[in-house]
C-alpha cells in the first residue's frame, strides 16, 4: 500500500476481516477482490474508479451494506457474490445493475428478497447464471428475466424460496434457459406443458417439494430431473430419485 491506495496487484483476499469502509480510489488495479464477511457499511461511489480490469467481485457477508453506486464503474466485472446481505431490492434504484455489461454470474442467494421489480435485470446483457435461492419470493411474474439486448440466461436457481404455484409460460422467452431450479418450494403442481414450452430447458429440480409423481412422469421424456447434492430419495415415493406425492 502507499500512499492508501493498493497498487499493481491483482488479487485481493481480504475476507474474514473488520472492513468498514473502502474509500474513493482505494483499488486502481486488480482482477479479483474478496471483500466476504466483513463490517462494511459503505463503498465509495468511485472505490473502483478507472478500474477497467475488475472481473470477480465478492461482498456476501456484508448484511449492513446498503449503497451500490459504486456498481456502475464495473464494465468489466463478470462475477458479482452478494449473498448472505440481508439485501432486498426495497428502496433500491430500478438502474442497480445497468452498467455490468459483462456480468456473467450473479449471486443474490440468502437474503430477504421477496419481491422481484420488473427490468431490474433487463441490461445485463451478458448473464448466465443468477442465483436466488433462499430468499422469500413467492411470484415470479412475466418479464422478470427479459434481457433489453441480449438474452444468454441459462441458469436460473429459485429454490427455497416461497412459490406455490408459477406460470412456466414466464420462462419460454428464455431462448437459451438449460437449467432450472425449485427445490425446496412449496409448488405441488407442474404443468407439463407449460414446462417444456421452453425448447431449450434440459435440467429441471424440484426436490422437497409437494410435487404430484404423475406430474414428474409427465416430464421424464422431456427433461433431466435433477436432485439436491446428496438427496436421492429411495425409501418413499419418488420419481428419478425426487420425492413426490402419489
Amino acid at each position: 500500500m502507499r500512499d492508501g491506495i493498493y497498487h499493481q496487484s491483482l488479487d485481493f483476499d481480504l475476507s474474514y476481516n473488520n472492513i468498514n469502509i473502502i474509500e474513493n480510489n482505494a483499488f486502481l488495479h486488480a482482477s479479483k477482490i474478496n471483500l466476504r464477511n466483513n463490517k462494511l457499511i459503505g463503498i465509495g461511489q468511485y472505490a473502483f474508479d478507472n478500474q477497467t480490469a475488475l472481473e470477480h467481485l465478492d461482498l456476501s457477508g456484508n448484511d449492513q451494506l446498503k449503497n451500490f453506486e459504486f456498481l456502475h464503474n464495473l464494465r468489466a466485472l463478470h462475477f458479482l457474490d452478494m449473498s448472505r446481505m440481508n439485501f432486498t431490492f426495497d428502496g433500491m434504484p430500478r438502474n442497480i445493475f445497468n452498467d455490468l455489461d459483462s456480468l456473467t454470474t450473479l449471486d443474490l442467494s440468502n437474503n430477504r428478497i421477496s419481491e422481484i421489480p420488473i427490468g431490474i435485470f433487463a441490461e445485463l446483457q451478458s448473464l448466465n447464471f443468477i442465483n436466488l435461492r433462499h430468499n422469500s419470493i413467492s411470484h415470479i411474474e412475466f418479464g422478470t428475466f427479459s434481457m433489453r439486448k441480449y438474452d444468454l440466461i441459462d441458469e436460473i436457481d429459485l429454490s427455497y424460496n416461497n412459490i406455490k404455484e408459477i406460470n412456466f409460460l414466464v420462462f419460454v422467452p428464455l431462448k437459451y434457459l438449460k437449467t432450472l431450479l425449485l427445490h425446496g418450494n412449496k409448488i405441488s403442481y407442474v404443468n407439463a406443458k407449460q414446462l417444456t414450452r421452453n425448447k431449450s430447458l434440459y435440467n429441471f429440480g424440484i426436490q422437497n417439494s409437494n410435487v404430484r409423481c404423475y406430474d414428474l412422469v409427465d416430464l421424464l421424456g422431456s427433461l433431466k430431473l435433477v436432485h439436491e447434492p446428496n438427496e436421492f430419495i429411495s425409501h418413499l415415493p419418488n420419481v428419478d430419485g425426487i420425492r413426490c406425492q402419489p
